[in-house]
């Protein structure tokens, strides 16, 4: 019966290490997402700010030719 129990201990140890590292990696994973899903709409909003100010500088232009 102890070897039973000594197996059966070493199983549940290995699953609790096996969920650990599960757990490990998704945080991680979902940090580095977060980040580069951060940097994407920074640099869309930066753009797109861009996009803006040209628009603007060709309509001002465009309306002083008139």
């Amino acid at each position: 019966m102890s070897v039973l129990a000594t197996k059966m201990s070493k199983i549940e140890d290995a699953l609790k290490k096996k969920d650990e590292q599960t757990n490990i990696f998704i945080s991680q994973t979902r940090e580095a997402l977060e980040q580069k899903m951060e940097a994407h709409t920074e640099k869309r909003e930066s753009h797109i700010s861009d996009l803006k100010a040209k628009l603007k500088d060709h309509v001002c232009i465009s309306l002083s030719m008139f």
